[in-house]
Order: structure tokens, then sequence, then C-alpha cells
């Protein structure tokens, strides 16, 4: 009996160390095909996106897959850094293995990181919004082209202007909330994607889930599993 405090200790230990292994995502396709990686996306009963052994992204439909395990391998280490590009007028484009990525998709890559995923569905958001700007101040722009194109075939009214001094400040109000809601959309992305790198190393999207651990229970002394 005086032996079991080290035999609990040993175990827990031992248990720990099982369960902090790399795991890998294997999925077996209807075709007899099998993909090894690590899933980073997946819509319920609709598709998925997995990381590949080689890092490249692979998309696949529910419908073609037969079976999704997990895998022990400590040999695989995925590059799950994101890189970002700068592009004109200081806006950033980000890229994880040649794949570009959306908004959407960065809020996908970063959501185990919790501030970063709070700055992408911040940055999510305003980009959303930009575009509704963005629409508008197309409309009044095509409205205009269409003037002229109308115009270009019939004789315009007297005293008949394309456009004014009102219509410039109609369309200076969308476009100025667009080029501000996006630039900050891009900064707040490029913010959640410096967070997410700098704490890569700190957890691991391919680590069981599962943590055991000594502990109290309603039965008393025992193993406690968190997942």
């Amino acid at each position: 009996m005086k032996n079991i405090p080290i035999l609990l200790v040993l175990l827990n230990i031992y248990l720990s160390n099982c369960y902090s292994q790399n795991f890998i995502d294997v999925i077996y396709l209807k075709n007899n095909i099998k993909i090894k990686g690590l899933i980073m996306e997946q819509i319920p009963n609709e598709s998925l996106k997995i990381m590949s052994e080689d890092d490249k992204i692979i998309e696949l439909k529910i419908n073609e897959i037969a079976n999704i395990v997990k895998e022990l391998d400590n040999t695989y280490k995925p590059d799950l850094k994101v890189q970002i590009e700068k592009k004109m007028f200081g806006y950033n484009r980000f890229y994880m293995n040649d794949l570009k990525l959306n908004y959407n998709d960065l809020k996908f890559v970063v959501k185990y990181n919790k501030e970063a995923y709070k700055y992408s569905q911040k940055a999510r958001w305003n980009n959303s919004i930009s575009y509704i700007f963005s629409g508008i101040s197309m409309l009044f722009i095509g409205m205009v082209i269409d003037d002229v194109i109308y115009y270009s075939k019939n004789e315009p009214p007297e005293g008949f202007k394309y456009v004014d001094a009102s219509f410039f400040i109609a369309l200076s109000i969308p476009t100025a909330s667009c080029i501000f809601l996006s630039k900050r959309a891009n900064n707040q992305g490029k913010k959640a994607v410096n967070i997410y790198n700098k704490d890569i190393n700190s957890y691991s999207l391919y680590q069981n889930p599962v943590d055991i651990k000594m502990g109290f229970t309603q039965n008393g002394f025992g193993l406690v599993m968190k997942f």
C-alpha cells in the first residue's frame, strides 16, 4: 500500500506523455485513397479542408470520405505559420503555404488563439461592411455611366449636368467609409497574424486535446481527464 502514491505519480507521468504526443488526421476516401495531414476547416455535412503532409491544402466533399481517424505521428510537423505579403497602398495579403487566405479563412486558421481570433473576427466584420459601402459607391458611378450612355444617343435636357457638387459629396461618403473600413480590417488581420505567429510554438493544432492529471474527483482522489 505504501507504493500506491509512487505508482500513481508514475502512471500520471506516463499518461501525460502519451496524451501530449502529436496526432495526425487520416482521411480514407471512398476511392481507396488515404490522405494524412491536419484538418484546417470543416463545414458539417458539406466539406472540409486538410493540410496534407507535403503542406498542400486539399478541399474534400463529405460524400467523398469513407472515414476519418487520428493516428500518432511525432514526425509530422506542418508549417502553420501565416505569411504576410505587403501590396500597394500599404495593404497586406495573407498566405499559408502559398494558399491565399481571405478573412474567413484567417478566422479558422487562428481560432485556437483567443486574442488572434478576436482580431480576425473584427477584420472580417469591417471588411464585410466595407463591401456594402463599396457597392453604394459603384451604384452612384453606375448612374453617371448610365446617363452618359443614354444621352450619347439622346439630346440631354437644357442645363443638364452629368455630375455636380452634390454628386461628389454623396459619392465621397461611402467611398471614404469603404477605404477606412477596408484599411482597418487589413490592419486587424495583420495584428491577428502577428499574434498567431508569435504564439504558434506555445500550442499545437495537431496535439491530442485530452489532458490527464491526478486530482480530486467525486469519488475521492484519482485520474482527472479534461477535454
